[in-house]
């Protein structure tokens, strides 16, 4: 009958809320005090904290993973944490670390672009939540109004599947955190206006602790706190040997998400299917796939169809999450060894506007896979794009100590470990760093097909402001 029709269609609605992404990210900096004596010396809300964001990521992608290589970095985690060790330094330092990390000089717009942009990505958590509470009235309104349709024996069943929806919109539809600490020498004169800053602009708390008497002790606690935010996926950060009694900060950023996709993949179409590789070999992988329905829409664009900045012969296509702030986008060329070209013409505008494609209907292959790399040092990468000083023995750190405090703080390490796990149930990721519109004439009633079985770039993206909390590049899925 048309009411058990109408709870069938709701039914099938719900289902996606099942599958789940996993998103962690944790940055760190760690900055040691070089045991030496000398004289230490007395920069629109949201887009300049994206771009910075963005281009970092670009720029980090290229430099940092050998090309043909499988990729993955958190550019939204190391600029959190790198900002917070920008606010800190002054002269020369700050000069190469403004230039290397794209940011601008006038201090006050690049703080109040990352509050900005913290207070945007950490307010998605209420307003899922207010979303998930409005969806939940509106399917209970549904089916109050179609009770007296519905035969006795059905409403009993009614009732348990409107305890599971509520179950799964206030308990399954979204976990975000994003969380910023500063661990610091215990009695070290740490100037009181650089945490207010901390505090302000990038909402991190402080806590003391003794280096010089337990950092070994101490790897262990700040590898535990991280592997209790990542919710247990980053477990080692911090290598053994990484902090010793020299070391005075430690600058840490977490974001963990858990979000499902928008449209869910069934397990049952999984097969395997040829990829490309760029060398020409063909191998076969878990393929899923995902028919079109006329509810279920993606982000695609094509060069000449719908995106005129896009190099001739590349494919973007975007996966909603059942969250509509964040996606994950896909850029693969029309031929498998045309990524490099594809990576070399990645701007940030590039990025920013994936994040708002025409929607499509779409019937949609694409590979699971994993992504494991080992941690990476950002030393050698970020003193490449000319942050150099920060590194140094005479480093500027001034701004982050009072005056008559111990000289020879610099940056020794920064560290990131990442992790990416994609399958039919959605998306796991992990990361940790030590310190739109039709086109005329595109009918957008016929559905496109689009199979991924090539190397190609990917993002997952927060859409209100484009920005980039993973990214990174798939050359072999196996």
């Amino acid at each position: 009958m048309p009411g058990m029709r109408k709870l069938l269609r709701m039914k099938r609605r719900i289902l996606p809320l099942l599958l789940v992404l996993v998103l962690v990210g944790v940055t760190l900096v760690i900055v040691r005090l070089a045991l030496f004596k000398r004289a230490l010396p007395a920069a629109h809300a949201g887009s300049v904290a994206v771009d910075a964001i963005n281009t970092l990521g670009i720029d980090l992608l290229r430099q940092t993973a050998p090309p043909g290589s499988n990729a993955l970095l958190s550019p939204y985690s190391i600029q959190l944490a790198l900002g917070m060790t920008c606010a800190g330094a002054d002269g020369q330092t700050r000069e190469e670390m403004i230039r290397a990390l794209h940011y601008p000089k006038d201090e006050d717009q690049l703080k109040h672009s990352f509050a900005a942009l913290l207070t945007n990505v950490n307010g998605i958590m209420s307003r899922e939540s207010a979303r998930a509470q409005q969806s939940f009235q509106s399917y209970s309104n549904s089916l109050t109004a179609m009770d007296r349709r519905i035969p006795p024996m059905a409403k009993g069943e009614m009732s348990r599947w409107l305890s599971q929806i509520q179950f799964q919109l206030t308990n399954r539809l979204l976990t975000l955190a994003t969380v910023n600490r500063l661990y610091g020498q215990s009695g070290y004169e740490i100037r009181p206006a650089y945490l207010k800053s901390l505090e302000d602009n990038w909402q991190s708390s402080f806590e003391s602790v003794d280096f010089v008497h337990h950092a070994s002790g101490l790897i262990a606690q700040i590898n535990s706190w991280v592997q209790n935010q990542t919710h247990d996926h980053i477990k080692h950060l911090i290598p053994a040997d990484a902090l010793d009694d020299s070391s005075r900060l430690v600058l840490v950023n977490a974001i963990y998400l858990k979000a499902p996709w928008m449209h869910s993949f069934s397990t049952m179409l999984t097969q395997p299917k040829p990829f490309l590789l760029s060398d020409g070999a063909v191998v076969q992988v878990p393929t899923m796939f995902q028919f079109h329905a006329e509810d279920s829409f993606v982000g695609y664009a094509r060069r000449g169809g719908d995106l005129a900045f896009l190099p001739r012969g590349y494919t973007v296509v975007a996966l909603p999450y059942y969250c509509p702030e964040l996606q994950f986008v896909i850029l693969m060329p029309d031929k498998c060894d045309d990524l490099p070209a594809l990576e070399a013409s990645l701007t940030p505008e590039l990025l920013a506007d994936c994040a708002n494609l025409p929607q499509r209907e779409a019937d949609l292959s694409l590979p699971k896979f994993n992504l494991e790399p080992p941690t990476l040092s950002l030393v050698e990468p970020l003193r490449s794009l000319g942050m150099k000083s920060a590194f140094e023995k005479n480093a500027n750190f001034s701004r982050t100590l009072l005056p008559t405090s111990e000289p020879g703080l610099h940056v020794s390490g920064i560290f990131q470990q990442t992790f990416l796990h994609l399958d039919e149930a959605g998306t796991e990721a992990s990361a940790g760093t030590a310190l739109m519109d039709a086109v005329l004439g595109v009918d957008t009633n016929i559905p496109v097909h689009v199979h991924i079985d090539r190397p190609f770039l990917f993002m997952i993206q927060h859409r209100p402001t484009g920005a980039c909390l993973f990214l990174g590049r798939i050359t072999d899925p196996r």
